[in-house]
């Protein structure tokens, strides 16, 4: 009568198993930055190019006509940063309606100059002392328009002065994306690499 002898079964060690949970970690945070990674860059690369149109439009602006206008109402409008919560801040958007005229046709016109949206400030106070100071309300003021689409015209020629920076901000979001795919790839080759080692 024969008996059959069982082999041992190796028990995991400690640090086999600690190892396992190294690259499990790594695999899920790469998996992570491998969606977040892209999803920045896209928003990074959508903003720059909206920037670079709107930077190409504020220079276009330095060959535009010139016509005379009357700045015919003030108005202030706010803008909220964040969720709506004690952490919230808003922001104070100034906004100027101007009138003119372009071979007796008469235009009215809300944008003083590209990216006018973009120029903020913290208060509403401080947004209606700029439209005072740079627009007062019922004063004659040089308009350049569009030569090719005359009701496309702005007070100041060039760009608002948050154009630049919106433009640095867009650059480095979409460099941020780039950084976190690549850190994911890094997490990815070091979880294959403890894996084989593991195994």
């Amino acid at each position: 009568m024969s008996s059959s002898t069982k082999t041992p079964q190796p028990q995991r060690s400690g640090a086999s198993a600690s190892s396992s949970a190294i690259v499990q970690d790594k695999r899920e945070l790469s998996k992570a930055l491998f969606i977040l990674g892209p999803a920045t860059m896209v928003l990074g690369l959508v903003l720059l190019a909206a920037m670079i149109f709107q930077l190409s439009r504020a220079d276009q602006t330095q060959d535009w006509l010139e016509t005379e206008g009357v700045i015919t109402s003030h108005r202030v409008t706010r803008s909220f940063v964040g969720t709506r919560s004690s952490t919230e801040r808003a922001n104070y958007i100034p906004r100027a309606t101007f009138t003119y005229q372009v071979n007796g046709q008469r235009f009215t016109g809300q944008q003083y100059t590209i990216g006018a949206s973009m120029q903020t400030f913290p208060t509403a106070l401080q947004a209606r002392g700029y439209l005072r100071k740079e627009f007062p309300e019922g004063g004659r003021m040089a308009v350049y328009y569009n030569p090719r689409d005359p009701q496309d015209a702005v007070l100041k020629r060039g760009g608002g002065g948050d154009l630049k920076w919106i433009t640095v901000a867009a650059v480095l979001i979409t460099l941020l994306g780039l950084w976190l795919v690549w850190t994911a790839v890094r997490l990815r080759r070091t979880a294959l690499k403890l894996s084989t080692i593991a195994s």
